[in-house]
This record gives C-alpha cells, sequence and structure tokens, in this order.
C-alpha cells in the first residue's frame, strides 16, 4: 500500500507561534529557501521527521538535495516538520534548534537543515549509535558553519539549554499525534500520506504532483 489517508487535526500550538513557523509546526520553504515562504500554487511535500529515527536520517540522505532542488526551482513548497518523538535529548534539543533558526536566522535555516542532518547521518552507519549520540556542540557547530554569527550561536546554544522552545517541540509531537502520524518519518504530498516512499517513490510522486 502505497497512500493512506490523512486528516490534519486542529492546531494544539499555542496562539503565539515562532516567527515563520506554521500552526501545525512546519517550516514551509519556498524558492528563496527562506523559512516561512511558500511556492504559490506549487503542491506541498511535507516531512516529519525526527534526527535520532534512523529511517529520517536515510530518507534525508536520498532525497534532500533533490527536493531542495524542486522547491528552489518553484515546483514544489517543501515542508519541514520537526518533532521529537524519539524522546532522546538530542531529538529535543535538534527541534528546539529549528524552531530557533527558523525564527532568527529563516535565511540559514534550509542550510542548517541539511547541515545539522550531515552530521546525524554518519551516526547511523556505526554499530554503536546509541553511544554515539550527536551533542549539542554538534548543533552550535553547525549553526556556525552555515554562517550564524559568534553572538546568534551563543543565544541559540542559550535558547536550546534554557528549554525556551520545549514547549513548542511538546506541541509538535502532540500535532503529530492528532494528525494520525505513527512512526517517522511520515510524508505527505498535499493532503495525501505516502507510506512507501522509498527506491524513488517520493521523488516520481512530488514529480508526478507538482505536474
Amino acid at each position: 500500500q502505497e497512500w493512506a489517508d490523512f486528516a490534519r487535526g486542529e492546531s494544539v500550538f499555542p496562539e503565539k507561534l515562532p516567527a515563520n513557523v506554521n500552526d501545525q509546526g512546519g517550516i514551509s520553504l519556498g524558492s528563496n529557501m527562506e523559512a516561512g515562504t511558500v511556492n504559490k500554487g506549487a503542491p506541498a511535500v511535507t516531512i516529519y521527521y525526527d534526527y535520532m529515527c534512523s529511517w529520517c536520517n536515510y530518507l534525508e540522505s536520498q532525497y534532500s538535495s533533490d527536493l531542495t532542488q524542486m522547491a528552489t526551482n518553484g515546483d514544489i513548497t517543501l515542508v519541514y516538520q520537526p518533532v521529537a518523538v524519539i524522546g532522546d535529548e538530542f531529538s529535543i534539543q535538534a527541534a528546539a534548534a529549528e524552531f530557533y533558526v527558523a525564527e532568527h536566522a529563516p535565511k540559514l535555516y534550509a542550510a542548517f537543515h541539511d547541515a545539522l542532518f550531515m552530521t546525524t547521518i554518519p551516526v547511523f552507519l556505526t554499530e554503536d549509535y546509541v553511544g554515539n549520540q550527536p551533542s549539542l556542540e554538534n548543533i552550535t557547530a553547525t549553526a556556525a558553519v552555515v554562517g550564524m554569527s559568534d553572538e546568534e550561536v551563543n543565544k541559540l546554544s542559550e535558547a536550546v539549554t534554557n528549554g525556551t522552545y520545549d514547549t513548542f517541540v511538546e506541541s509538535a509531537n502532540e500535532q503529530w499525534r492528532a494528525n494520525g502520524q505513527q512512526g517517522t518519518p511520515g510524508v505527505l504530498i498535499d493532503d495525501r500520506q505516502l507510506v512507501d516512499w522509498t527506491d524513488g517513490k517520493l521523488l516520481e510522486y512530488a514529480s508526478e504532483a507538482a505536474r
């Protein structure tokens, strides 16, 4: 079965959302790849992910550059939905960092998202990925690499350490459940859930929707 029914639940997020985050906890990217933008009239490809989910890392390594290209070309709006349903410390920290960067450095968000996955993907290629988890240092180093100033990196580190975005991360998890998600990654093309996104199918169906 490749498709499943999908219905978005009512938003469970607090009224005051982080800037550039929608009321489902999604961070959309239009052709300029800036958080909070959309490509008008283009289909939305939405991906729920947890940085400590091995299949999410696999999906990212398979599809990220093609989906980014499609969004840049205006063929789709790419929507990232960070969650921390695995509940590891890094899951929560990474999701909080995603919301922080979307709000405070929207132009750097897409690069940050991809670069942070570049630090987790190798973890899942090792035998001992539980003992080899990334840490807050990986988040701050990634932020610096994509161009955040020292001052911004310190503020990001502070926000993650102080749990400033933890309420939003909890809401994202709750919304994920309200939207009928049972695992990660979750892949939606507009309002349909693609159950089997492997072997190039995600790209195939995204291209079909774009046509």
